[in-house]
């Protein structure tokens, strides 16, 4: 299943790879899904760890996404 397939109302738990593809830009998927998320079209959750993980990669740091 992709990520744009993900049924409306569901509830979807948010791995550390969904934040860092996001912030790396490198995934136009996961930046759609987390706007999903904050439209509250998806509830997406996570933990404290994910959240660590995330924190604490050089990932982190944003990248233009290219333009498809």
């Amino acid at each position: 299943m992709s990520l744009a397939a993900v049924p409306k109302g569901a509830r979807v738990f948010l791995d550390a790879s969904v934040f860092l593809h996001h912030f790396a830009g490198t995934s136009l998927e996961c930046r759609a899904l987390l706007e999903r998320c904050e439209r509250s079209e998806v509830r997406g959750v996570t933990s404290a760890l994910v959240l660590a993980v995330v924190a604490a990669s050089p990932a982190r740091i944003a990248k233009p996404y290219k333009k498809s």
